[in-house]
């Protein structure tokens, strides 16, 4: 028998139909590609907070400042945070050392595709009050009366004047949930990284992802602080 061919409409039709079935599964495929992320953010998170650990361990129990520097005039070179837990985490590479801006390692968020100006993963320290570290002090672990509810770590950026986003190195000011997604804020916040929520290592070392709601609900002492800082 003679074969007949395809005929140039139904040859588009075929194209439609894939196009069409691709546009239905991308969106399905891009939320497992960010769920897988979102899980290796978690498991750096937890890195993260067993190094904050072993520092306090070798520390008195001072947790680390964000500098150990007594501000930013008079900040020193290679004692940011990320440089003070680097001895506690695999070897990182450093986009700028003195600056505590690793290039590689558990302190960058997967979910940060451009980690030139910052590496998604923050800490609470320098900004509003209730914050747990900031330049040359910090507090003992001791004073925080409630480690299980105190966030220590977050997935962090900073919203410019002109709406774009900066992902956090060094240090996030988180406390009032109007900051949540405030363009034009200028400083750095808590934002949601993975959809609609953020990875948080919390004092006793354990991680949660935990959205706008939860946040200012769950975790609000302070009319509407988003970490309860009310040991100290």
């Amino acid at each position: 028998m003679k074969k007949k061919p395809f005929t140039l409409i139904e040859l588009l039709v075929v194209i439609a139909i894939i196009a069409i079935l691709a546009a239905m599964l991308l969106p399905a495929l891009n939320q497992a590609r960010e769920r897988s992320r979102q899980i290796n953010c978690v498991s750096n998170h937890k890195q993260v907070m067993s190094a904050n650990t072993m520092y306090a361990d070798d520390n008195l129990a001072y947790l680390p400042p964000l500098n150990l520097g007594i501000s930013w005039a008079d900040r020193i070179d290679k004692t940011w945070w990320p440089n003070l837990l680097a001895k506690y985490l695999p070897v990182s590479k450093w986009i700028d050392e003195n600056n505590g801006k690793p290039k590689t390692g558990p302190m960058l968020c997967p979910s940060v595709t451009d980690a030139g100006t910052g590496g998604g993963i923050g800490s609470h320290s320098s900004g509003d009050n209730h914050k747990i570290a900031g330049y040359g002090w910090s507090v003992k672990m001791a004073r925080i009366r409630k480690p299980a509810a105190n966030a220590a770590y977050g997935d962090a950026s900073c919203y410019k004047a002109d709406g774009t986003i900066v992902p956090a190195f060094t240090f996030t000011c988180w406390c009032w949930n109007s900051r949540w997604m405030n363009k034009n804020d200028n400083n750095y916040n808590l934002l949601p990284r993975h959809g609609k929520s953020s990875n948080l290592g919390f004092l006793d070392g354990h991680v949660e992802s935990r959205n706008y709601l939860e946040m200012t609900n769950d975790y609000a002492d302070y009319f509407g602080h988003i970490s309860n800082y009310n040991g100290y």
